[in-house]
């Protein structure tokens, strides 16, 4: 759990972090093309759906998976609906109306409630 301390002293960094309240997720599998090898891989990756109010409305996160697909059976993803969570994004991307972001491996942060 991360505190709104916490959270300022991250945002004075310099980091971009995005808080909002977790609406749903799943796993999504990819196929990729290595550049170097020509081989087709097959990536699991981490879709979350979460809102983020007047500002950007429901926001799509990426975070990729780090095990290898073949290692993959069952994953829950781990979060509860309706709770509020950090995620301290790689980029955002505001496109066509749609904003998404992306994560990197780092796992969302449950936000402190207020007392």
């Amino acid at each position: 759990m991360i505190t709104h301390n916490q959270l300022l002293e991250r945002v004075l960094d310099g980091r971009l972090i995005l808080v909002g309240e977790y609406r749903g997720g799943k796993l999504d599998y990819k196929d990729i093309v290595d550049s170097a090898s020509g081989q087709k891989i097959q990536t699991v990756q981490y879709v979350y759906a979460v809102e983020c109010g007047a500002a950007f409305g429901t926001v799509r996160i990426f975070r990729p998976q780090p095990i290898p697909t073949a290692e993959v059976t069952v994953t829950t993803i781990g979060l509860e609906k309706g709770r509020r969570y950090a995620f301290e994004l790689d980029r955002l991307v505001h496109k066509g109306g749609f904003v998404t972001a992306h994560l990197g491996y780092r796992e969302p942060e449950l936000v402190e409630e207020h007392a």
